[in-house]
């Protein structure tokens, strides 16, 4: 289930991210999406935490990673997440595929 949540993570931001770019969002949605991304995040890691995994490789990235989207201050500071958001999808689907812990 966890994959499912970190999938859903990286996706989110990967169509943030063009939306944005190309002008389609409106800064007053700023809390709106603020929320459901950091929403995201947080449903990522409860997930990790309530399965024993909270501490494998990505896990501390993706909480620093949602302090930083908790306080986005524009749309275009969240778009700008995609990549690193990204990175660390990578850096925790290897860890579980390796099976956790190293």
């Amino acid at each position: 289930m966890a994959l499912v949540f970190i999938q859903k993570l990286c996706t989110a931001f990967h169509e943030l991210d063009p939306a944005w770019t190309k002008g389609y969002l409106d800064e007053r949605a700023l809390g709106h999406f603020r929320e459901r991304l950091a929403g995201r995040a947080r449903r990522v890691l409860e997930t990790l935490e309530n399965n024993d995994l909270g501490a494998i490789d990505g896990v501390a990235e993706l909480r620093r990673l949602l302090r930083t989207i908790e306080s986005a201050e524009t749309l275009g500071e969240l778009a700008g997440l995609a990549e690193e958001i990204h990175a660390v999808n990578h850096t925790l689907c290897d860890s579980l595929e390796r099976g956790g812990c190293d």
